[in-house]
């Protein structure tokens, strides 16, 4: 876990037994910030902070529960849930002119309609997001607009757009040193690759990858790249370097 969540966490502890505002926005930002791979974790911070605001009618801080609370559920999978709460969410933002809150929202339906395979709507919410993001100077969430954008336009077939879209999300995390991001983008610029049949050129961005894994010492990281070298080399004809990689 991150130095900004136990952080967040001190501060928490350090406030009142009492409901407040306050308390809200602080279990709202430890959902925010607590890792995609801990949905559950996220999804508690973003009940307890639900909870609060709605006992308090904070319409922030509902707006950012729900948001939370869509997140998690997008990332378990449960899509009707998370389209629900995250059009319950915008709704709100917008009445409380939060302009932050539309953009991650934005980005929160762009991934959702995605992934129940509405790209026109993903696409016209992913766009939006990240000009909303790009103003506000919200970079991080801006990279993970464009890599979503790129993803939805490779689903599609429109490789052209897919590509552009990566590459700008590949600069803005390496221009930020965000490894994870940096990482991200690289595997979406090696399939868009692949799938072009520029397999030797798609093969330099998974070393890429495979170097930031080492640094980073991700061993989950450094498996998938190892697992997709391998695969590249079968597809490549290469049988001794693809069972050298996959083992």
């Amino acid at each position: 876990m991150n130095d900004t969540v136990e952080q967040l966490k001190q501060r928490l502890a350090s406030l009142a037994a009492e409901p407040s505002p306050e308390k809200v926005d602080l279990l709202n930002e430890l959902a925010l910030e607590t890792n995609f791979d801990d949905p559950d974790q996220k999804g508690k911070f973003a009940t307890q902070a639900l909870e609060i605001a709605r006992q308090l009618s904070y319409p922030r801080g509902i707006a950012w529960g729900l948001l939370n609370q869509a997140t998690r559920d997008y990332f378990v999978g449960a899509f009707d849930a998370a389209l629900s709460k995250g059009l319950e969410s915008i709704t709100l933002f917008r009445e409380v002119e939060e302009e932050e809150g539309i953009a991650s929202a934005l980005l929160g339906l762009g991934l959702v309609y995605w992934g129940i395979g509405q790209f026109d709507r993903a696409v016209e919410s992913l766009h939006e997001s990240i000009d909303k993001l790009h103003r506000l100077g919200i970079k991080e969430r801006e990279g993970w607009a464009l890599t979503s954008l790129g993803g939805v336009y490779e689903s599609v077939g429109d490789l052209e757009k897919s590509y552009e879209c990566q590459t700008r999300c590949l600069e803005l995390f390496r221009g930020m040193e965000h490894r994870l991001g940096e990482g991200r983008a690289l595997t979406g610029l090696r399939s868009i690759l692949q799938r072009q049949g520029k397999l030797d050129e798609a093969l330099k961005y998974h070393f890429m990858s495979l170097e930031l894994s080492w640094e980073d010492e991700n061993d989950l990281g450094e498996s998938r790249v190892l697992n997709d070298i391998g695969t590249l080399y079968q597809a490549k004809g290469d049988l001794a370097q693809a069972e050298e990689f996959l083992s």
